[in-house]
């Protein structure tokens, strides 16, 4: 099976490094409003259980990777 590339840390070397403009066009909401609902819900879709062999996706990229 061939492995797909990855970019390592994504969220935190490119998203996080998006113009305000430039969220609000990949994501279609500002980054006030994101974090907003991100506050709402991240107890809800967070998890401490680890499934054998994968890692827990953080609340944000949940988030990100939904809209």
């Amino acid at each position: 099976m061939e492995l797909r590339p990855r970019v390592e840390k994504f969220i935190e070397k490119v998203v996080d490094s998006y113009t305000d403009e430039e969220f609000r066009i990949n994501f279609r909401m500002n980054r006030r409003t994101f974090n907003d609902v991100l506050t709402l819900i991240a107890d809800k879709i967070s998890t401490q259980d680890v499934d054998v062999g994968h890692h827990t996706i953080p609340a944000k990229a949940q988030l990100l990777i939904a809209l």
